[in-house]
């Protein structure tokens, strides 16, 4: 176009100078590392999901009249016997700064935690990866936990039912006075075993839609983080003041105990369930641009599959999947890339070309 300008003349783009200036002129910008996220969760986070799991939760709400003391979030999270080591004060310069962990890959604890839009909490109940079950394992744990084994250490069909059992006999829940359990959508989670345990103890159980638990799980929004970080701080502490030993399965609970006892706070609870809309209930907690994702992507909404260290029963989980209230909604309202570009060029003609024989023929 005949315009002066600095650019590089050869690569036709600006160069390193020209951003720090640009950026030393908007103030409000900088430089940051994104976050990666599963196309999945993108397609499945949409606008028509999230409304029908709030009408859902918004019945159940007015139909008992739940206090927040009955509302309560119960989700897993994995605690590795090699830790991820926190940040030090290291000289600058130096090319390697280490930190002593128990090995490059460790074992995986399954515990699971649950808490109220009161601030209250049930003792965590441990998931080892072991054949039997040994008290030592238990050591030093928060006061009122449980612990069991499986051959990998997640939960299945037979372990949430023993955990929905270790709920009923801390929160009590009657038929008069039920409370609801908002879960993810875990196989184990919707058996009819589960379902059935629930109604007869005044405990419904409601699942989030798939792939939505980043965005409308209060325990991952603002627990979950926060008591790993402690954990990593915990076994730093241990390997320096036992050096030369490694952390294995007998001293998860305690260090887990260590962090627990530090990050299981009423603020944590509360916010955790506001930030998602649960409680006070808010079904206009997500704006239009919150599901923008959704939006550009052709990727088909994904279906919940059954995840690995379950127990399977085609029949017993098609009774209990009517059973429970889902929110499942299809995405095929929201508009994709390719019917939008369908709408806006106008189809080109194939042109079919021919190749040549060698030989002229």
């Amino acid at each position: 176009m005949g315009i002066d300008h600095r650019f590089n003349s050869n690569n036709k783009i600006a160069g390193p100078d020209w951003l720090r200036g640009f950026l030393s002129l908007h103030s409000e910008l900088s430089i940051r590392k994104p976050e990666a996220m599963n196309i999945a969760r993108a397609v499945g986070f949409n606008k028509p999901q999230v409304s029908r799991f709030f009408t859902v939760y918004k019945d159940v709400l007015t139909k008992h009249s739940y206090s927040p003391l009955r509302v309560w979030n119960m989700d897993e999270t994995g605690i590795s016997n090699v830790q991820k080591p926190v940040k030090i004060i290291a000289t600058k310069g130096a090319r390697e700064v280490g930190k002593m962990t128990s090995g490059e890959r460790g074992k995986n604890v399954t515990v699971i935690c649950a808490s109220n839009a009161a601030g209250n909490y049930i003792p965590p109940m441990f998931i080892f990866p072991r054949k039997r079950m040994v008290d030592a394992l238990m050591n030093s744990a928060p006061t009122g936990s449980t612990g069991h084994c499986t051959d990998n250490g997640w939960t299945d069909d037979e372990r949430f039912l023993k955990c929905l059992k270790h709920f009923t006999s801390v929160a009590k829940p009657k038929k008069e006075e039920k409370h609801v359990i908002i879960l993810d959508g875990h196989h184990s989670h919707k058996t009819l075993a589960a379902v059935e345990y629930g109604r007869s103890n005044g405990i419904e159980l409601i699942t989030l839609p798939p792939h939505c638990t980043h965005k409308m799980q209060p325990l991952d929004k603002t627990f979950f983080k926060a008591l790993k970080n402690a954990y990593n701080a915990a076994a730093d502490i241990w390997t320096v003041a036992n050096q030369g030993k490694r952390i294995t399965c007998y001293e998860v609970a305690e260090l887990f105990a260590l962090a627990y006892n530090k990050t299981a706070t009423v603020e944590k609870s509360v916010s955790g369930v506001k930030a998602c809309g649960l409680w006070p209930f808010n079904d206009g907690i997500f704006m239009d641009e919150d599901f923008i994702a959704a939006q550009l992507t052709d990727e088909p909404e994904p279906q919940p599959q059954q995840e690995k260290g379950t127990n399977s029963n085609p029949q017993r989980d098609t009774q209990a999947s009517t059973s429970i209230e889902t929110a499942a909604v299809s995405s095929s309202a929201i508009p994709t890339v390719s019917s939008v570009l369908a709408e806006l060029c106008q189809p080109v003609k194939a042109v079919k070309r021919t190749r040549k024989r060698k030989g002229g023929k």
